[in-house]
């Protein structure tokens, strides 16, 4: 199988989670033959401390929503910028 995975790790512990999420899905992609596209991008309080957006336009792009096939999309904790 193959497969486009947006990884969007946020902040606060979730950079830790989602790291964590990501060796499991190397993990099952060459157990399983599987092909996974892995690409990541910001989002929440961290996206804000470096683009001063939490939803910065490039992490929207990565995500399409509109026709054909969407990517599947692992996000983690995003909390409040501070």
């Amino acid at each position: 199988m193959k497969a486009k995975i947006v990884i969007l790790p946020g902040d606060g512990v979730g950079p830790e989670i989602v790291a964590e999420a990501v060796k499991v899905l190397d993990a099952v992609a060459h157990r399983f033959g599987h092909d996974f596209e892995m690409t990541e991008h910001p989002v929440g309080g961290a996206a804000y401390d470096t683009y001063g957006d939490c939803l910065p336009d490039t992490t929207l792009a990565a995500c399409p929503s509109r026709c054909g096939r969407r990517p599947q999309v692992g996000c983690s904790a995003a909390g409040e910028a501070s």
